[in-house]
Formats: structure tokens, C-alpha cells, sequence
């Protein structure tokens, strides 16, 4: 008899999320202009050895365009609700 076991995933691949603003990845912050960033789940991690699922998530700019792709704890983000709003915010140019 085979059994199989499975885990239903916390997060579904293209889930919207919310980053902690302490976690933020890709942008040094100060604790007055911390804001959390909007992403979206594209993949799902488990790393053997380590109990919290990872995720990679995907962030883009306002024209779609991906500004950082990057692996974070499950704990360092929540859902989006209906509640959430975009902010806008400019970053500094990499150029």
C-alpha cells in the first residue's frame, strides 16, 4: 500500500501578499518612511532542516515591470484583504 503525503500550501502560487516593512529586501528604509510593499507568491520553498516555509516572492513597479525577486520566511509577510490600498512612492534610479 502506497501513502502519499501532502501539505497544502500556506500561500498559493500568484497569492497577493504584504511584506513586513522590516523586511523590505530591496530598499534601505528608515523607521518614518517604512511602508510594506505589495507582492505576489510565485514560488514555494522547503528547505530540509529549516521548520518555516519559504516563498519567492515577485515585486513590480507601476508599468509591470519586476524590481526584485526574492526568497523571504513565511513569517515576514501576511495576505492582502480587500482592505489594503497601493501607495506610491518613488525609489531611487539604479542608473
Amino acid at each position: 500500500m502506497l501513502i502519499l503525503q501532502c501539505r497544502i500550501p500556506t500561500y498559493l502560487v500568484v497569492q497577493a501578499i504584504i511584506l513586513a516593512a522590516k523586511s523590505a529586501p530591496f530598499e534601505s528604509r528608515t523607521a518614518e518612511s517604512a511602508q510594506p510593499d505589495a507582492g505576489t507568491v510565485v514560488e514555494e520553498h522547503e528547505v530540509d532542516g529549516v521548520s518555516e516555509i519559504g516563498y519567492r516572492v515577485e515585486f513590480v513597479d507601476m508599468t509591470g515591470r519586476t524590481v526584485a525577486v526574492v526568497t523571504v520566511p513565511a513569517s515576514s509577510f501576511r495576505e492582502a484583504t480587500p482592505a489594503d490600498r497601493p501607495s506610491v512612492r518613488a525609489l531611487r534610479s539604479a542608473n
